[in-house]
Order: structure tokens, then C-alpha cells, then sequence
């Protein structure tokens, strides 16, 4: 039987077909051992634990920038460049890295939403943008495993702490930050 075929009762249902400029399509699929396995291939495996991501050790060098509040007083925002290591490991506090490129739209809307969690949370929460289409920054996206942008990562003393995909407002944003941020008052109290 061809690779990319599931018997079930007599039939042959077809799972994937491959074109002549090699994508891959999931053809209709008629049994319901067939659906079944289709469904868990697309999904993954049953009672599969939530994503492990790569923590801060071993990252390679990267060009990165950190938005940051210029003092109590004023709420403006500006950014500030450096090495992504450095940037991004930095002691008692919890650090959002975002992933994103200047021609993704997506990315840009979402710089607002940042910007908004840098102002409201200056001593608690560092945002560390990241630009993937920079030659520099290719190392880190492999080593990250980033595979869409806007992506962002939560990390509390270079551990990772989660992940966010895609477009998110800043009360959802900092909704997933809760978390993090109580860990690290917990560590502090110790």
C-alpha cells in the first residue's frame, strides 16, 4: 500500500496527495478509522503535554531592542539596543520577548499593545523585540523554534515560562504575564 494510505474495511482512504511542485494536500477522507487517524495526526497524540519551550541557555548572540519608560514622571516610551543575552537576562523581572518583522502588519499593531504593557508595568515586565528579518537574528529563531510572527515568549530568570502566538491585546497579554509575574514576587520573598 502507497505511504500516505490507510486501509479500513475494504476501502483505501486516501490521507495526503503529493503534487508536482511537492505540496502536500489531505485529500477527503471516507472511513471513519481513516478520520480518526487523521484527525490525531492533525492534532497530535492524545493526552500530549502542553509545548516545551527552549529556555535562555545556550542561545546564540542576537541584535535585540528593549522598550523602556524614561522615568516615573513621563509614560513615553523609548527603545533601547543591545545584545539579545544581555536584554533578555535580566534578573527580577519577567521578560517578554516578541518575535516580529517591519513588514509583517500584524507585528505593528501589536508594538502598540507592548508599548502599553511597558508603560504599565516599567519594574515588573521588560519587553525585548526581536527582528527576525535581521541576518543577525536567524540563529535565534532556529534556536527558538519560532515558526509564525507575531510570537511571543515569557521568561522568568531565563527559564521559559510560555509562549504567545499571534495578534493579542494588552489585557490578554498581560493576563498570560500574570502568572510569571507572581512567581518572581514568590522567588523575591525568599
Amino acid at each position: 500500500m502507497p505511504a500516505g494510505h490507510i486501509g479500513g474495511q475494504g476501502r483505501v482512504a486516501s490521507l495526503y496527495r503529493q503534487d508536482r511542485m511537492n505540496h502536500f494536500h489531505f485529500d477527503f477522507v471516507r472511513s471513519p478509522v481513516s478520520a480518526t487517524l487523521l484527525l490525531l495526526l492533525l492534532l497530535g497524540t492524545a493526552g500530549c503535554t502542553e509545548r516545551q519551550y527552549p529556555s535562555l541557555q545556550g542561545a546564540p548572540e542576537g541584535f535585540a531592542e528593549i522598550l523602556e519608560v524614561n522615568s516615573a514622571e513621563s509614560s513615553e516610551v523609548h527603545q533601547t539596543e543591545g545584545t539579545f543575552l544581555a536584554l533578555a537576562q535580566q534578573a527580577n523581572r519577567v521578560v517578554l520577548v516578541d518575535f516580529w518583522g517591519p513588514h509583517c502588519e500584524t507585528c505593528r499593531h501589536l508594538a502598540k499593545e507592548l508599548e502599553e504593557i511597558a508603560k504599565k508595568n516599567p519594574d515588573k515586565v521588560s519587553v525585548v523585540k526581536v527582528d527576525l528579518e535581521s541576518a543577525m537574528n536567524a540563529d535565534l529563531a532556529m534556536f527558538f523554534e519560532v515558526r509564525t510572527i507575531p510570537e511571543m515568549r515569557i521568561f522568568v530568570d531565563g527559564q521559559s515560562a510560555g509562549a504567545i502566538h499571534g495578534y493579542t491585546s494588552a489585557s490578554q497579554i498581560t493576563q498570560r504575564l500574570e502568572p510569571a509575574m507572581k512567581l518572581l514576587e514568590s522567588q523575591s520573598e525568599l
